[in-house]
Parts: structure tokens; sequence; C-alpha cells
């Protein structure tokens, strides 16, 4: 064998395996592959309707000043005679009773504009459904409203609360109307607000609020606000519970129907009873109290033991309209 040397071929290429990457993309939404965004609900249009609500308030005690004198122009000659005609419109006791249908009015346009501009239905914004409720449930709730007007009333007697001048001197010039004046203040001062503000606040007020922040903070933050628009301290102290009994009732019956018929029935009471002069004295408040305002706390658990079992976190939907 010969002894040759190898002829040197070409050196190997070293392969070198390199890992390609590929960047992702956000895949797009193929014409079939619709994705809907949900906003949340808008809440600046509330607080703008409860701002307004006080010039509502504003304005329909001008409005019924203004209507006072023009009532007496006929008396008027001179700038002092326009200063005691205004005067004299301001304590007329018709005044009082004006500015009340006024704001109630002024109120339940408020709500229905709100809602027409805002484009939904009047009865599903304002929650004008027919109840889910059973007469027992509707029995107990104003069982509890009633308690609470008698805790108040005995927190009074206790002079834990004042006793408010205003409505003392309110209801003494509507007596000096005789029949009449008294049949429009259980009207204008009974069943106008528990028609209007339930319409205003556990309507459209509380409505934005749950969907926004769910039903318990919504119905808490309503009652706080339903109590503030008072503008004093024993009505607003009462309005506050009473919002909020009453919202827990919305909730739970899905309507505001319930809140209105109960609003009015505790508003026409307690006019009857400042218009007779008539105000229960109990020989043991402190009794009285503590058990008025026990059942309160019961029948307020049984209205609202629905929504504490299920966690609800939305406004329940309703079909009957």
């Amino acid at each position: 064998m010969s002894d040759q040397t190898p002829i040197p071929g070409p050196p190997k290429e070293e392969i070198v395996h390199a890992e390609i990457v590929v960047p992702t993309e956000t895949p797009r939404p193929l014409p079939g592959d619709v994705r809907v965004m949900r906003r949340q609900p808008r809440i600046w249009p509330v607080f703008l309707v409860l701002a307004l609500s006080l010039f509502v308030q504003i304005g329909a005690v001008g409005l019924a000043a203004v209507l006072g004198v023009v009532m007496r122009a006929g008396m008027i000659e001179s700038a002092s005679d326009l200063q005691f005609a205004l005067r004299e419109a301001v304590d007329a006791p018709e005044y009082i009773l004006t500015t009340a249908a006024l704001t109630m009015a002024g109120f339940a346009l408020l709500a229905g504009a709100a809602t027409w501009i805002e484009g939904e239905k009047l009865h599903e914004r304002l929650r004008l459904f027919r109840p889910v409720a059973s007469p027992t449930l509707l029995i107990l709730a104003f069982i509890g409203v009633l308690s609470l007007q008698l805790a108040f009333v005995a927190a009074t007697q206790l002079k834990i609360f004042p006793e408010s001048d205003l409505l003392e001197e309110m209801f003494a010039k509507i007596n000096a109307m005789g029949p009449l004046g008294r049949l429009a203040a259980i009207l204008f001062i009974g069943v106008a607000p528990g028609i209007c503000e339930e319409v205003l606040f556990r309507g459209y007020v509380q409505t934005g609020l749950s969907r926004r922040w769910g039903p318990w903070r919504g119905t808490l933050v309503t009652a706080v606000l339903f109590g503030t628009m008072h503008l004093n301290f024993l009505q607003g102290a009462f309005a506050t519970l009473l919002g909020l009994y009453l919202g827990l009732l919305t909730e739970r019956t899905g309507s505001v129907i319930p809140a209105m018929v109960l609003h009015g029935m505790n508003n026409v009471l307690a006019t009857v009873m400042a218009i007779g002069n008539w105000e229960p004295s109990f020989a043991h408040p402190q009794i009285v109290l503590g058990a008025a305002f026990a059942v309160m706390v019961i029948t307020e658990y049984v209205v609202a033991a629905p929504l504490l079992r299920s966690g609800l976190h939305s406004l329940p939907s309703k079909s009957n309209s």
C-alpha cells in the first residue's frame, strides 16, 4: 500500500442553531367577533340633578313670594308699599302651601326631564313597576315606618332631639286658614312629597347611584343626601333614617311605589297630628323609644334579608312594565 497523504477537503461549516422569535401581535377582532366593552354608568348627571333640586327649592321660595306680591298689587303705590306687601306675602299661610306645591312639582319635573334627556324609559329609570312583594312584607314595612315615627316622638319628649320651632310656626299658620287650608296642607305637605320626593330620590337618584355603586352604597348615600336636602336637623335626621328604610324597600321590591305609599302615609299622619295639635305623651318614653327602635330594626332586617343573603350587586331586572 502506498503511503498517501489525504487531500484536505473543505473545512466543515459549523452549524449554529438560532431560535427565531416571532413577535406576537394582539389579534384583531374579526367581523363576526364583536366584543362589547361595557362602560360604567355615568354618575355626574345624578349630582347635577341634585344641585338643580336646590335651585328648585330656592326658585319655589322666590316664585311663591312673587305670586303673593302680585295678588296684593292693588295696594302697592310706593317702594314702602312693595316692601310691606312682600313681608305680608311671606308671612301669609298660603305662602307655605304655595312653596310646598311648587317645590314638589319642580322635583317631579326635574326627575322626568333628566330621564328624558338621558334617553331612558321613564318607568325603567324611576322604577315605576308593580312591586314584587307580598302583602305581609308591605304590612311589616308599614309597621317599621310607624315605629320610626314613634321613636322620634319619644326621642323628642326625652329632649334627645330639639323641638322644631319652624314646624310649630308653620302649622300654627296653617291652622289659621280653616278647614280648606288644612285639607291643602294634607295634600301638599303630606301626599305630594310622598310621590314627588320618592320619584326624585328613590327613583332617579338612587337608581343612578345603585347602578354605579351597587344597591347598598347607593341606598345609603341617597338616604344621607335626602336628609341633608331637608335643611333642618330634626327633619334631616328623621328623613335620613326614613330614606334608608324606603331605599332598601325599593331595592327589595324592585319598585318605588311601596316607598311612595309609605312616605305619603307617614307625612299625612304627621301633618294631621300637627294640625290637630296632638302629640302623644308617653308615661315611659324610654321604653317606647327602645321598643319602637327595636321593631324598626327587626322589620328592616326582614325587608333587607334577601339582599344580604344573595349579596346583590346590581339592580333586579324587571320584566313587568
